[in-house]
């Protein structure tokens, strides 16, 4: 395998305009795993009404809370770019694969497709248990880097 080969995974909130913006980003090499927490790019106080719900039931539902963070928005999509520069990139899911190539131009992107790879529900179910991976405690249904874990397991790294 590429040593510049990497599994990536995110989660966020869309906007009123559809954008994706990250909360969590997580990757995983053979040799490592590394996880995000991303600050929100303004206060709550400036969200429309409509996301304000998003990211309430979001946070009721999910665990992914709006004000949790310790990188700056704008220094972490700098950072990023720079770091996923000639990677490849395994991801699972359509969306994610177009933020990805929409925030980093040269990188190869690979999406997994449920015909190479499960549901990430079918991995968590099958990979996520205390004595299999890490578990996180604050977003365990949708958490990034559970999701990392789980498709690296699968993919046997």
């Amino acid at each position: 395998m590429n040593p510049n080969t990497i599994i990536l995974d995110v989660q966020g909130f869309k906007d009123l305009y559809n954008n994706f913006i990250i909360k969590e980003l997580a990757f995983a090499t053979r040799e490592y795993t590394q996880t995000f927490l991303i600050k929100p790019p303004y206060q709550f106080t400036y969200l429309t009404r409509d996301e304000k719900r998003q990211v309430e039931w979001l946070e009721k539902n999910m665990g992914l809370h709006w004000s949790e963070g310790y990188i700056d928005y704008k220094e972490f999509q700098r950072m990023i770019v720079s770091y996923l520069e000639n990677m490849n990139i395994y991801v699972k899911g359509s969306e994610k694969v177009k933020w990805i190539k929409d925030m980093c131009a040269n990188c190869n992107v690979i999406e997994l497709h449920e015909d190479n790879c499960p549901k990430l529900s079918v991995l968590a179910k099958k990979y996520c248990d205390r004595k299999t991976i890490f578990n996180c405690n604050h977003h365990v249904k949708h958490c990034a880097l559970r999701n990392v874990l789980c498709i690296k397991k699968f993919l046997n790294w």
